[in-house]
Parts: structure tokens; sequence; C-alpha cells
């Protein structure tokens, strides 16, 4: 437990340092260093040692998709798709359709989502509203596990089963109150207006993506037969069990505050 805190305070205090200080482009490459632990750890769960050319494609279809103007995402997908079935056709039975797949899905499924932390960093007020996306990942994460150590009866799923209905609950709670000193901060200190029903629902959405992708992330690993992807951050396991819940966070807060922006910026 007491690991599992100090950790966590470390990764948080770095985490702030880097969206409040670094540029734009050091926030991109900062993505790409974090993506690319990710998928290494991904592709190292689902692939073992081995079928090193399926590890490459996956990291440069993650590298395009990260880089690449928006423009060019398309031409990207096809090719990558094309070169992605080609591989089992001159390595038959070293390369199944099965691997590919796996490696083509831990391309988009990493880099593609996380890179809606970069859009919404350069976007208008994005020094600031990119702290959404950590908030509706990370406090959910906090309010279910102590709520549900705590007060957790009801069992929520088979995927994994210490999550309970409680403690998802609790996530909600706990995120929209953090949503909530959010608010007053951009309030106070930034001077934005807040609109209070948006505030409420980003809240809720945010925190329901966040506990939706904890368990999709869950039935990978219960898939592969691995409890974590790593050892990398103590008490938490590696940077893919950790960003987990973010992987989903992201582009819905992007896309939720196109349509339901919860603070005004003048």
């Amino acid at each position: 437990m007491i690991t599992r805190i100090i950790s966590g305070a470390v990764l948080a205090a770095g985490l702030v340092a880097i969206l409040l200080f670094v540029p734009q482009n050091g926030i991109l490459f900062a993505v790409a260093v974090v993506s690319s632990v990710a998928l290494y750890e991904f592709c190292s769960a689902n692939f073992g040692k081995g079928k090193i050319s399926v590890k490459l494609l996956s990291f440069v279809i993650g590298m395009g998709l990260l880089f690449l103007p928006e423009a060019c995402t398309r031409l990207l997908l096809t090719f990558g798709l094309i070169a992605s079935l080609i591989l089992p056709v001159f390595l038959y039975k070293k390369i199944s359709f099965k691997d590919v797949a796996k490696a083509f899905f831990g391309a988009i499924y990493i880099f593609g989502l996380l890179k809606y932390i970069y859009l919404t960093r350069i976007g208008g007020g994005g020094k600031f509203l990119v702290f959404a996306i950590f908030i509706g990942a990370f406090f959910t994460d906090i309010g279910a596990y102590f709520i549900g150590m705590l007060s957790g009866k009801h069992k929520l799923t088979e995927i994994s089963p210490k999550k309970t209905v409680e403690g998802a609950v609790g996530g909600v709670l706990v995120t929209i109150a953090a949503f909530a000193v959010y608010a007053f901060i951009g309030l106070r200190c930034m001077h934005y207006g807040v609109n209070i029903f948006n505030l409420f629902v980003t809240g809720i959405v945010l925190a329901v993506c966040s506990e939706l992708g904890d368990l999709a992330a869950s039935v990978i690993k219960r898939e592969v037969g691995i409890k974590d992807y790593g050892n990398l951050i103590p008490g938490h396991g590696g940077i893919l069990d950790r960003i987990d819940s973010v992987l989903f966070t992201a582009p819905v807060f992007y896309y939720l505050n196109l349509v339901l922006p919860v603070f005004i910026i003048k």
C-alpha cells in the first residue's frame, strides 16, 4: 500500500510538471516515449521475445499515427493494414493472422488513443484542459480502490473479481468531487467561466470510461494469462497498467469538450 501511494505521488508530481512546463513539441515527445514503452509491454505480453517483424510493424504504424499529419492517417492505416496482411504470406507458419491483427490493434489502441493527450494540450486552453483527462482516469481509480476496499461487498464483474459495485460508484463520486475542485481552480485562478451541468456530465462520463478502460485492459491480460503488463512502476505494474484508463478518457474528453465544454475560455 505504502509503495503504491509513494510511487503514485511521484508519478503525479512528474506528470504535473511535464504538462505545465514542457512545450508542445516536448509533450508530443513525452507521449511518444510513454506510448513506445506501453506498446513494448503489450507486444511482450502477446508475442513473447520473438516475432520481431510483427513488433516492428506495430511500432512503425504507431509512430506514424502519432507524428504524421491527420490528412495522412487514412493512407497510413490503409497501407499499414495491407502490410500487416502481407507478412503472414512471406512468413507463413512463423506469423499468423492473429499475430498481425494484435499488432495492428496494439498500435491504434496505444499510440492512436494517447495522441489525444497531445491534441488536447495544443488546443485553446489546453495547458489547463489536459488535466481533465488524468483527473477522470486517476481519481476514478483512487476512489474505486479505497471505497471498494473499505465497503465493497457486491462483485462488479467476473473480469476482475476484486472490483465491486460500491467501488465503481465510489469512483464516480470521487471523480465528480475532483472535477468540482478542478472547476474551482479554473474559476478562481484562470478566470474561466464554468458550466455546472457540463461539469457534472463530464465527470460521470469520464469516470465510467475510466472504469471501462481498466476492465478492457483486464480482458486482454486474462486472454494472455498475465496479472500485470510489467513491474516498471512499484505497486502499480507496468506503464500500460497505469495508463489503461487514460487510453479511454483521452479521446472521450477531447470530443466531449467540443460538444459540452466545461470551461468558457475567454
